[in-house]
C-alpha cells in the first residue's frame, strides 16, 4: 500500500505585532504586481514544572499568502485576531548582497479562517474563508501599483527568513 505525504502544516495562533510589522501583517506587491502578504503568528505551548507551576513558551512564525489569496486575507485579519492557518512548508536559498549564500523556511498559507476577533475589534469576524487548493487567476485581479520588491515564483529575496 502506497502512502502518500503531503506537505500541510496548520497552526492556530495570534497575531501579533513586532518592530518590523506594527499591525502584525505587511501587504506589499512584488516589481511583477503580485501580491505578498507576510503575517506574523504568535504560537504558544504550555508545559508545567516539577513543581507544577504551569510556564508558556511563545514562538512567532512568519507566515507568506500571495496573490488574491493575499489580498482577501487583509481584509479579514486584524491585530491579535487568533487565526487557524493551513499552509505548505518550504526551505529556499538565496545570496545576500555580500555574497553570501543562507537558507530560509517558509511556510506558504493556502487556507486561512479567523476563529476568535480581538477584544478591540467589536465586529463580528466574516465567515470563514477556507480555500484549499484555490488557484488565483490573475487577470481577474485589480491590484494597486507595485511596490519595488525582487521575486521570481513567489520567492522573495528580499526577505531572509
Amino acid at each position: 500500500m502506497a502512502v502518500e505525504h503531503e506537505n500541510k502544516c496548520l497552526f492556530v495562533g495570534t497575531i501579533k505585532a513586532n518592530r518590523r510589522f506594527e499591525e502584525g501583517f505587511e501587504l506589499k506587491y512584488t516589481t511583477s504586481g503580485t501580491a505578498l502578504l507576510t503575517i506574523n503568528l504568535c504560537v504558544s505551548e504550555g508545559s508545567r514544572t516539577v513543581d507544577g507551576e504551569q510556564r508558556f513558551r511563545s514562538t512567532y512564525i512568519p507566515l507568506n499568502a500571495w496573490g488574491e489569496l493575499a489580498e482577501r486575507f487583509t481584509e479579514q485579519i486584524r491585530l491579535n485576531d487568533t487565526v487557524k492557518v493551513w499552509s505548505n512548508y518550504r526551505t529556499r536559498s538565496y545570496t545576500t548582497a555580500d555574497g553570501e549564500k543562507k537558507y530560509g523556511n517558509n511556510f506558504n498559507v493556502f487556507s486561512l479562517e479567523v476563529l476568535e476577533r480581538s477584544s478591540e475589534d467589536s465586529e463580528p469576524a466574516p465567515a470563514p474563508a477556507p480555500t484549499p487548493g484555490y488557484r488565483p487567476d490573475p487577470a481577474r485581479s485589480t491590484r494597486p501599483a507595485p511596490v519595488a520588491t525582487s521575486s521570481v515564483d513567489g520567492d522573495d529575496d528580499d526577505i531572509p527568513f
